[in-house]
């Protein structure tokens, strides 16, 4: 006979673990628009010279270059919760050859 688990408990069963993963929460939606905003800007930036365009590339640039995992919304932390690769992701963005990305509707 199953046991009814207290609906207090912070305990999850493994269903509803995977169930979680598969959707996409607000916050999944949130950290996935960060994703698409950063990598727009730094195809927008990426060859620009003006030092304000210059200024949002370094900034879009390290953030991506950095393995911080200490912020919520490090690039790392982003990449994990959505299930990407971020070295990846990091080695597509940053080759000479960027055209790999292309627009995704709906997003």
């Amino acid at each position: 006979m199953a046991q009814v688990k207290d609906p207090d408990s912070k305990t999850i069963l493994p269903e509803q673990f995977f169930q979680m993963r598969g959707t996409c929460s607000p916050e999944r939606r949130l950290m996935l628009a960060v994703v698409k905003d950063a990598v727009v800007t730094y195809l927008k930036y990426k060859n620009k010279q003006s030092k304000k365009e210059l200024r949002l590339f370094t900034e879009i640039h390290t953030w991506f270059e950095s393995t911080d995992e200490g912020w919520l919304f490090s690039f790392e932390n982003i990449c994990a919760v959505l299930d990407m690769d971020s070295q990846a992701v990091r080695k597509a963005l940053f080759s000479k050859e960027s055209s790999f990305i292309k627009p995704c509707k709906g997003l």
